[in-house]
């Protein structure tokens, strides 16, 4: 296929070859940790659970996974059950990361002095009091791990 570079009665035209789309194999990005932030208020009844059933849960990819806790403030025994975690929960591959604040700002305060502590190459914000459920982590990741996203958002209330 040609294109004409010239409009018709301005002589002949000439023959320019047709664009051609190459596609490049770009490469897969390499992951090799999950942060999986945990902001926390007031969750002595559930955070030990939760904390279980997230370093229990397998991730694809082979993903190192860093536990970070941020303890907003909370007035019960949170920080406290918080400290116990890495010894009562230890697992090959998870590193655990905490941060108990003085003063209660807020789970978006909370999130964002996680996101500061966590060094993983992907992302997960995980609530404290089992509204998110850990088994969907191999879902929300995969579309990542496999080129086809860079960012997935979960939600409670599509599919």
């Amino acid at each position: 296929m040609t294109i004409s570079s010239n409009p018709p009665g301005d002589g002949p035209p000439s023959s320019v070859p047709a664009p051609v789309a190459v596609s490049v194999a770009q490469p897969l990005p390499v992951f090799r940790s999950l942060s999986i932030l945990i902001p926390v208020y007031n969750e002595e009844r559930y955070l030990a659970a939760v904390v279980k059933r997230v370093v229990d849960q397998p991730v694809p990819g082979g993903l190192a996974r860093e536990i970070v806790l941020v303890n907003d403030a909370s007035k019960d025994r949170t920080w406290d059950i918080m400290q116990q975690i890495p010894r009562l929960l230890p697992r090959e591959g998870v590193t655990y990361k905490m941060l108990n604040k003085p003063v209660n700002e807020g789970k978006g305060a909370a999130l964002r002095d996680a996101w500061t502590l966590a060094t993983g190459d992907l992302l997960i914000i995980q609530d404290a009091d089992f509204e998110d459920d850990p088994a969907d982590y191999p879902r929300l990741l995969q579309p990542i791990l496999d080129g086809k996203a860079d960012v997935v958002f979960g939600s409670r209330f599509i599919g």
